[in-house]
């Protein structure tokens, strides 16, 4: 009896301590997305992509100053890229050979980021914070608005679109990024704060497959590289 008292007695302390050093919470992201394509490619960088990052956030704390930080997130990324393309289009009856193509990539990935997250001591009511790590992601239904620009029969410039094509074996299937970031917190009780900062994402995964159903994949004759990057704002609460 005594020895399952001091067994019971030991998890309890074990289990008060984890949960003191264990904090939940979630978070919804402002996020400007850009795709940088590498050196001498076949692609050129047109713009950025504005989306949405939502999702749970884990911290456990092994220091004093130190938390382990990780959780789920659905990341909408993506950017513009404008490329040329030799390919034949029907325009109102007229052929023309297509010399550009301007690719809107709106991209979704399923996320788990693993970070160490390094916290000061409280200042009055804030905490300020740096953290670095890396995400993981999982392409979820990618796809992609399209606009055409070619020259015509009658040397007319013509243009035509095709929006929200699904591009699932154009993307490779994960992408993998460091993440850095600074932020601050702001106690409002107990473990309970609101959370603002920026970070980066800085993916260095290809963008592209180097196949497509065993056929090697090419964009004006050449295999295409090119990056997803994201600078994300923070904002989220803890409990």
């Amino acid at each position: 009896m005594k020895k399952l008292s001091l067994i019971v007695l030991m998890l309890a302390i074990t289990t008060t301590t984890f949960a003191g050093n264990f904090r939940i919470g979630l978070q919804a992201d402002p996020v400007f997305a850009w795709i940088k394509p590498d050196g001498d490619e076949p692609l050129k960088q047109d713009g950025i992509k504005i989306g949405f990052t939502y999702g749970l956030i884990t911290e456990y704390k092994f220091g004093e100053n130190y938390s382990l930080v990780t959780g789920v997130n659905v990341e909408s990324l993506g950017g513009k890229l404008v490329f040329n393309d030799s390919i034949t289009l029907l325009e109102s009856d007229t052929n023309f050979v297509q010399v550009s193509t301007q690719r809107l990539y709106k991209l979704k990935y399923l996320t788990i980021p693993i970070a160490i997250k390094m916290t000061t001591k409280e200042i009055g009511p804030f905490k300020y914070y740096g953290q670095f790590g890396l995400d993981i992601g999982l392409r979820i239904n990618p796809r992609a608005n399209d606009k055409y620009t070619g020259i015509g029969d009658d040397a007319i410039k013509v243009q035509t679109e095709n929006n929200n094509q699904e591009i699932d074996g154009e993307i490779t299937l994960f992408r993998t990024a460091l993440v850095v970031g600074l932020g601050i917190e702001y106690t409002i009780s107990g473990n309970t704060a609101l959370v603002g900062g920026v970070k980066f994402s800085n993916g260095f995964s290809n963008l592209f497959p180097n196949k497509i159903d065993g056929v090697e994949y090419l964009i004006d004759g050449k295999k295409p590289k090119a990056y997803s990057k994201a600078m994300i704002i923070t904002l989220g609460v803890m409990f």
